[in-house]
């Protein structure tokens, strides 16, 4: 019996996808959604109130230290996904990166609030 050609031979088995790279990207977007939204859910509700000073601003507080934990879940779950051997890595890195930018975006814009406030106050 002749050789079977290369042309006609079965294709290799492809990598799969890592699960933990999936988990941080369906994380690290769900979190970045949410994160933008309660941030624009405290603008909104600090303009109606007193300045700092509004219904719900403790609720609005722990949601955004819960989002914060979940990106960095996120950002773990990636790291990790990347470094998993014989799986493809695509969602594993976007998630990662994702997150960071999500985790300092974030920060930033936290950061500027508390520079706008005590030039206001002090």
């Amino acid at each position: 019996m002749p050789p079977v050609p290369a042309a006609i031979a079965p294709p290799a088995a492809e990598k799969p996808y890592s699960r933990l790279g999936i988990a941080s990207f369906v994380i690290s977007v769900g979190s970045g959604i949410a994160l933008l939204a309660t941030f624009a859910i405290a603008g909104v509700m600090g303009r109606k109130g007193t300045p700092g000073n509004y219904p719900g601003q403790m609720v609005i507080g722990f949601v955004i230290i819960l989002l914060f934990i979940a990106e960095f879940a996120a950002a773990g779950l990636g790291i990790a996904g990347i470094c998993q051997s014989n799986t493809r890595r695509i969602f594993a890195v976007l998630g990662t990166v994702l997150s960071v930018l999500a985790i300092l975006g974030a920060g930033g814009l936290m950061l500027l609030g508390i520079i706008i406030a005590m030039r206001n106050h002090g």
